[in-house]
């Protein structure tokens, strides 16, 4: 008994969301059927079943043949560590002489924690002279359960006097809140409109921004 194939809905899920496991299971050439045919599953921590058994009856096989089952799958909100392992056995007995005939798999799941690195305020002054001088902060903070990494900020904009600035931050734990700060100014009177850019690697080291 092997697991031929599996699938989880995508490339990985999302920490406390429920997903589905499908599983091909596939008895081997033979010169009987087998019967009783269980198959197991071992959750590993912060892993817990989310409807129905760890255990799955399938009942009888034949030689070459296929079966088709699934077990509903909850990975914990506070899963980190990236992957989920899950140890499958199966068992069964030959039809015939009651021979007992066993197979493990381990199936690993990528798990993601939902990012939640946000911008939660921005102030400056309201009103500059010409050629003058001022600050402008931009708060963030890091609301996930995992750190991200290689933080940098940038600001451009128009009538404003040095776009392109840019500061490097580095990484930002979980449950961090911090500030960047930018002169702006203008050598002629109207608006000053612009953005300020956070570029950053999440925890699966894919770039991301926000504005």
């Amino acid at each position: 008994l092997i697991v031929k194939e599996f699938s989880f809905g995508g490339a990985s899920v999302p920490a406390g969301s429920p997903f589905t496991l499908n599983l091909t299971v596939f008895a081997t050439s033979g010169d009987q059927n087998l019967s009783d045919v269980t198959v197991s599953l071992a959750l590993p921590e912060n892993v817990t079943m989310a409807n129905g058994n760890s255990s799955v009856y399938v009942g009888s096989m034949s030689p070459e043949s296929s079966k088709q089952i699934s077990f509903e799958i909850l990975p914990s909100a506070n899963l980190t560590g990236g992957v989920a392992s899950l140890q499958l056995s199966m068992s069964g007995v030959g039809a015939s002489d009651g021979t007992k005939s066993e197979g493990t798999a381990t199936v690993t799941v990528p798990v993601v924690q939902p990012e939640r690195f946000e911008i939660t305020k921005v102030q400056g002054a309201e009103t500059l002279m010409a050629g003058e001088e001022g600050l402008l902060e931009v708060t963030f903070v890091n609301k996930g359960k995992e750190a991200i990494s290689n933080l940098s900020a940038e600001i451009n904009g128009e009538k404003l006097r040095n776009p392109g600035q840019s500061q490097y931050l580095g990484n930002v734990q979980p449950g961090t809140e911090n500030t960047v700060e930018f002169t702006i100014a203008s050598d002629t009177e109207g608006t000053i409109t612009g953005m300020v850019t956070l570029t950053y690697e999440n925890s699966a080291g894919q770039t991301k921004t926000i504005t």
